[in-house]
Formats: structure tokens, C-alpha cells, sequence
């Protein structure tokens, strides 16, 4: 597919943009995604930078059926580009905005942009680099958006389970990427919402929805001979939320999730010793929050002026400062928010290609 200034009412073109730099296109016979230069005298073919820090990209498709001629209302598409960002965002691990439609039904538009953020500030979070992320080897190429992007816009019926998970809960990743400049508690409960609705998408027994310690505490009560009816009435009762969180998000963690990193430092990063505990005090820190409304900026901000900048948990000798002692041993565990992102981006790659969307042989179990 190619696209021009040529008015046609089947086309129809979306403006994206990013702060990182994707080489190549996408093309496929109804859909295209190319880089364009957008500057005061218009729209061009080629990519390059501008001066608030963005690369710009056109979405183009054509199966979206035409306007009748005798309907009123213009039809607005513009929400395919919703959905596009949050895939591409999702898949790279980079920022995407919509600027809406500019060419539609036969109409052009102006593109439609929010507070211009200049995003150069931010560019030492891995979600703002032009450095392509390490724990997948996905390249910043856009021909790796394959199949992403066809079980976006070719939404099927035998998939659309699949498809409202994953986009209830991507969305809230992207969501997320966006507030780290201006509210980053708000980014890191975005993070855990994110994580919350996948969770949704897996059916637990009873007995695996009991931690440890609940566990423990059914068995002294029956040794105390409560009856097995009340005793499996407590357990129905025993909604845990937590648990399945958990149990989700470790089931979406293979080993290859712990072979690279952005963490430049070895205590700063993610282990197979340390990951249960992390998941497991993001969503008690959460929870501390909703209940106390107890601010955590502070302890999952990361410093591009500070070695350790990167780091997905506290290193080792960093204590917070604060009184309250079960806090403190709380936010030791916690992950930072570049951590607790890259948890989330992650599972939300493997929930597609475990689920039957191929994604990339790093995802494989």
C-alpha cells in the first residue's frame, strides 16, 4: 500500500508519533506504518527528528468500509490508532501517542497534539531511549511489528477474549509510560492495574489461590475440628486478589526474562531470589497506598545522575528513611518503577505469544 495527497474516501491515515526511532516500515496489502517528517509546510516520506523530540509515523489502512453517501455523521477511526500505539508500545517498550485522523471519508484534518512535551528530559528511561530494550532481542525496526499489529487491526471473533485483555491491560502500561513526568505514583499504580487484569484472564483452584500462610492457617483450624463444609466456606471466601496477581505474573516470567538487563549495576537487578519477593511488595506497596494514601515517589524514582540509575530493586545498603519499621522492610523489597515496567512489559508479551500470537523466540517457555 502507498499513500498520497490524493483525496480518497476508502483510505484512511492516522498521525503517530514517538520519542524513539523506528527504522524501516510496515506494509501489508490493507495496512501500512511509515516514518514521515511533519514540519510547518506539511507532511513528507522521510524521518527525522524534530524540535520537541518526536518521530513521527503514519498509520494507513483501507478496511474500514467507506462512508454511505446518504450518512450525515463522518465515521471516526481514529481509535485504531489507540489501539496501534498501545501494540507498538507494548512490543518496543517505547512511547507512542495518537494525533488522530488527518485523511478520512474523502476529509482531511489537522492533526491534534496535547501539551508539547519536550521529551528529551526523560531519555534515560528505557522507555524514552533509542536504545532497543535487552531482554527481548526485538529490534527498533518496524517490520518486527508483524504480528502484533495483524491481530490488532484484523480483530477476530475466535481471538476477542484475548484481545479485550490484553487491551484493557496494555492500556494501562502506556498509560503509565506517559505519567512518569508528571505523577510517577500514579505511573506505578497503572503498572500494577495493568497487572491486576491480566490476572483475570487465568482460572486458579482454590487450593492454589491460598499463600503460605493461609494455607497453614486451615490446617490448624481443622485440627481444632471445624467441619470440612465450614472450613471450605472460608476458603470459597478467601478472594485473593494478591495471589492471583502473582501467580499470574510469575507464570509469565520465563528464564530468559533474567538474561539481560538495563540494570547496570548486579545487586541493582532482577534474580530468581528476588523476584517473588518484588512482585509480591509492588502490590503490598499499592495496597499501602489505597489505604494510608502513604506517598512512594521517592523510592522507586530513578536519577540519570546516579550510577546505579537503572536499578530494578534497592541495591543492597540503600535504606530508606524512614520510622516505621514494617514500612521500611516493605520498600527494601519493592521494585523500582523501571523494574516493575519491565515485569509488566514483559508479561504482557508473553500473554500474547503463549496465547497464540507469535511475538519472539526470547517469549518461547
Amino acid at each position: 500500500m502507498k499513500h498520497s495527497l490524493k483525496q480518497d474516501s476508502k483510505i484512511y491515515k492516522v498521525l503517530l508519533s514517538s520519542p524513539t526511532k523506528l527504522e524501516g516500515s510496515y506494509q501489508q496489502e490493507d495496512v501500512l506504518i511509515e516514518p514521515v517528517l511533519l514540519n510547518s509546510l506539511g507532511i513528507y516520506s522521510s524521518s527525522s527528528e524534530n524540535s520537541i523530540g518526536r518521530y513521527h509515523y503514519m498509520l494507513v489502512f483501507d478496511f474500514m468500509p467507506p462512508p454511505n453517501e446518504q450518512t450525515i455523521l463522518i465515521p471516526d477511526y481514529s481509535h485504531i490508532g489507540d489501539y496501534v500505539c498501545i501494540a507498538l508500545s507494548v512490543l518496543y517498550g517505547k512511547r507512542f501517542d495518537n494525533h488522530g485522523m488527518i485523511e478520512g471519508s474523502g476529509f482531511f484534518w489537522m492533526p491534534h497534539y496535547e501539551d508539547l512535551i519536550n521529551f528529551s528530559p526523560w531519555r534515560y528511561y528505557p522507555t524514552y531511549s533509542d536504545l532497543p530494550r535487552k531482554d527481548t532481542s526485538i529490534r527498533l525496526e518496524l517490520k518486527e511489528a508483524a504480528s502484533i499489529i495483524d491481530f490488532t487491526v484484523h480483530r477476530k471473533l475466535e481471538n476477542e477474549k484475548l484481545f479485550r485483555c490484553f487491551f484493557n491491560a496494555a492500556k494501562f502500561y502506556l498509560s503509565s509510560i506517559k505519567s512518569i513526568h508528571s505523577d510517577l505514583d500514579k505511573a506505578y499504580l497503572d503498572l500494577i492495574t495493568c497487572g491486576e487484569i491480566l490476572s483475570n484472564f487465568y482460572d486458579y483452584s482454590k487450593d492454589e489461590l491460598l499463600d503460605d500462610d493461609l494455607d497453614k492457617l486451615l490446617k490448624r483450624l481443622s485440627l481444632h475440628g471445624i467441619p470440612d463444609n465450614d472450613l471450605g466456606f472460608i476458603r470459597g471466601r478467601l478472594h485473593q486478589v494478591k495471589r492471583k496477581f502473582f501467580l499470574t505474573l510469575k507464570k509469565l516470567i520465563n528464564e530468559s526474562f533474567f538474561k539481560a538487563t538495563e540494570s547496570r549495576i548486579e545487586d541493582g537487578k532482577f534474580t530468581q531470589e528476588n523476584i517473588d519477593k518484588s512482585i509480591k511488595a509492588a502490590y503490598d506497596l499499592r495496597s499501602k497506598y489505597v489505604h494510608t494514601g502513604v506517598e512512594f515517589k521517592d523510592w522507586i524514582q530513578v536519577y540519570p545522575s546516579s550510577e546505579d540509575h537503572l536499578s530494578e530493586v534497592l541495591p543492597s545498603g540503600s535504606i530508606p528513611n524512614v520510622d516505621d519499621e514494617k514500612l521500611k522492610k516493605l520498600i527494601e523489597k519493592i521494585p523500582t518503577y523501571v523494574g516493575l515496567e519491565r515485569i509488566m512489559r514483559f508479561a504482557l508479551l508473553r500473554f500474547l505469544h503463549t496465547n497464540g500470537i507469535y511475538i519472539h523466540c526470547d517469549l518461547d517457555s
